[in-house]
Formats: structure tokens, sequence, C-alpha cells
């Protein structure tokens, strides 16, 4: 049986965000922020002392997003996408997804627990508190931008 191309209830998709990013809590202790009140805001956020992962559900439903940031640095939060951190590092044994997609037809349900394991296996620096790789993302998005001028 293939899985449903439907949107996912926000309850559905944090649901399965807990479950993949469950070693968030149970091995870095982060904690798990409260979900918006907004119903069309698709968003499980956690946040350790030093970081903040927010996993965000995208294009109604298609594709899921992960950003990277430190927790509160007296500046806005740094929104460092996964798949960038995932180009300068490689995906550790999984498959490097396109930008945007983790598969043809692929669905949020189904790119969550691979952007868990993906942020496990190359991300344990970030998640400890070492940003020694933030520089390097900001240049990829600053390029990024200004390609796109």
């Amino acid at each position: 049986m293939s899985p449903s191309r439907e949107q996912p209830t926000k309850e559905h998709f944090g649901e399965a965000v807990d479950r993949a990013f469950s070693y968030l809590v149970s091995e870095f202790a982060f904690r798990r922020e409260p979900m918006p009140d907004d119903p069309r805001d698709i968003r499980v956020a956690y946040s350790s002392p030093a970081v903040r992962i927010v996993v965000e559900g995208t294009n109604w439903g298609l594709n899921t997003r992960v950003a990277l940031g430190r927790s509160s640095s007296g500046g806005p939060f740094e929104n460092f996408d996964l798949l960038d951190l995932v180009a300068l590092r490689g995906a550790s044994g999984e498959s490097a997804p396109a930008r945007g997609t983790i598969k043809r037809g692929s669905t949020q349900l189904e790119q969550i627990p691979y952007y868990a394991r993906v942020l496990r296996a190359i991300g344990q620096d970030i998640l400890v508190g070492d940003f020694s790789v933030f520089p390097a993302l900001h240049a990829t998005v600053e390029a990024r931008a200004r390609s796109l001028k």
C-alpha cells in the first residue's frame, strides 16, 4: 500500500517528528517547544541551552525542512537549512536528496525520518553546541542569495 499523498494533520506531523527526533530529547537534553497555535503553521521546534532545531512542514504538505541555529545569541535565529549542511558534509551513508525533495513522490511523513537520521549522522557537533561550521553555512546562504540576484 502506498503512502497517502494528503497533507498530514498537524497532530500527525508532530507525532512523526517526535518519533523520529526523539534522540534530541533522550540523548542531547533538548526540550520540545510548544507548537504554534496557528493551524497553518506546521512546525515542531526543539531547543537546548545552546541550539535550536526546527522541523517545518512546507509546500502544503509536500515537503519537510529542518532548520538549525543557536537558541539565543542576542540576535535572530540563524535558520540554516539541513540540506546546506548535507551539501557541505555529505549525507553520511544516506543518499543525498535533490534540494527540496527526498525522492520523487515522497511524502512529509517519509521525509521526516530521513532528516532525523541525517542530522544525527552529520550534525552531532552542532547538537552539542559546536558552531564552527556556521561560517561555511552562512557563506553557502550568501552565495545562493547572490546567484539569485
